[in-house]
């Protein structure tokens, strides 16, 4: 999996898709759109702090301060981050939790903070 090159923009709208507060794992969505044919995943591993939103528009992710920034407003504090790209729909689950996916993956990047 490359590394992520920052800033990495992406022109389309993210939300919150959950949350494993045990784990401290937290998932935002980019479901497919008209506009968009794919779906995009962004996982936070190791999570210690964040601000966000419930919609997240027009997301450019950025390392700054060991905070990794989607807008001025939303903001996460966590140990590493993956991005998936994949051809599946909004209902199915993520790559990053059934590897028996691996097939529709288009595009994977990961940055780990420490």
């Amino acid at each position: 999996m490359p590394e992520i090159e920052f800033p990495l923009a992406f022109g389309r709208r993210f939300e919150p898709w959950s949350y494993q507060a045990t784990h401290g794992v937290l998932l935002l969505r980019s479901n497919k759109t008209t506009a968009a044919q794919t779906r995009v995943d962004l996982r936070f591993r190791f999570v210690e702090q964040m601000t966000l939103r419930a919609v997240i528009d027009e997301v450019t992710l950025d390392l700054v301060d060991g905070v990794y920034r989607m807008s001025p407003e939303d903001n996460v504090v966590a140990g590493s981050l993956e991005v998936i790209e994949d051809d599946l729909e909004s209902g199915q689950p993520s790559v990053f939790d059934d590897k028996s996916l691996d097939s529709h993956i288009i595009r994977s990047l990961y940055h780990h903070r420490y």
